[in-house]
This record gives C-alpha cells, structure tokens and sequence, in this order.
C-alpha cells in the first residue's frame, strides 16, 4: 500500500471524494433515457481488502447508485473505490495482484485468500486484454508481457499512492454498466 499509515488513509479518503463526486454529477444529469430525476438507491456493500481503520466505516460500506423516479432505471455512477460487483475494493484487487505479493505481510494483512490471487491474475492477464479499457492504454504503453506489473513500472508517479490513483483512473469504464457520461479518452489522456 503507501508508505504511511496516514497516506494510505488520506488516499482511500480521497477515492471516497471522488466517488461522491461522480455521484453527484450522474444525479445532477438526471435520467439518461427520459431525463427524470434521480432518487437515491445505493447498494450497501461490504467491501474486503481495507486497512482495518476503515472495515467499518459506512462510507465505505455504501456503492453509490440511483434510480430514475419516472421510469425506475439504474444508474450506478463509475467508481474508484469499488470494481464492479468485486468484493474486494478495487484497491486491493490492484495491489495485490502484482507478482511476488502473496507473500508480502501487506497481502496478508488484507486475508486475500490465495485462489484469488491467482484468479485475479488470471483475470489481468486474460480477460481485462479483451476490454475497451486495456485496447486504449496499449496505444499509450510500452509492450506488456505481464499485468498490472509492467503496467505499473511505466506510470509516472512517485509514490504507490500515486500510480494506484492512475491505474484505478484508467479502471474506471469497467466499474459501472450503467453509467455512459464518461468518455474512455478523459482517463487515458494523463497516463
């Protein structure tokens, strides 16, 4: 994870800004079939893999989504926090499907049992290749042998906290179905 206690949480803190940010706007659009407003329906989770300050947090244990008054469709704003219906948060699926983490006291800390790691790594290095998300970041990456690993190495940033924003930035088209107001360029073009 990061470096230090308090950056790890002022980290998952700013996912959560963010996530209620994207909320916000996906209501403020209304409706995207019959333009109607939107009512809150957010689904309660109970998401794994947090750093035990926050398991019980309610923020965290809440994904955000809405449902139209007039024609009672779903809208699930895109999120930093959750991977769709993942259990894990997203977080946690990233940084511990790296090579050589399962191991690491920061993966077991999290008590990602080791069959996920692997089907988490299958899942990087198979059927993430077939998503819109992965075809865009290939026109903006070295060749890839190997995911997130070498994904990671090519990012920008100093810090763990840094690179593991990007990564869930570029993510963000995978986290939700419903929602169509964000365009794939706006996550690739910073990376």
């Amino acid at each position: 994870m990061c470096h230090t206690p308090t950056a790890e949480l002022d980290f998952f803190a700013s996912l959560l800004r963010q996530d209620q940010c994207f909320a916000e706007q996906v209501q403020a659009k209304g409706c995207e079939h019959c333009g109607s407003p939107l009512h809150q329906a957010h689904y309660q989770r109970k998401p794994r893999g947090l750093p035990p300050e926050l398991r019980n947090d309610e923020a965290y244990a809440r994904r955000y989504s809405f449902c139209c008054c007039r024609c009672r469709r779903r809208h699930t704003p895109v999120s930093l926090r959750f991977l769709g219906r993942r259990v894990y948060s997203a977080f946690c699926l990233l940084m511990a499907s790296f090579q050589g983490c399962f191991e690491t006291a920061a993966i077991q800390q999290l008590s990602v049992p080791k069959l996920s790691l692997y089907r988490w790594q299958q899942w990087w290095n198979g059927d993430f290749k077939q998503t819109r998300v992965w075809r865009a970041l290939t026109t903006k990456l070295q060749p890839v042998t190997r995911l997130p690993d070498d994904w990671w190495r090519q990012l920008g940033g100093a810090t763990w906290c840094e690179r593991g924003w990007q990564m869930l930035g570029a993510l963000l088209p995978l986290t939700s179905q419903s929602s169509r107001y964000f365009r794939m360029s706006e996550f690739t073009q910073n990376l």
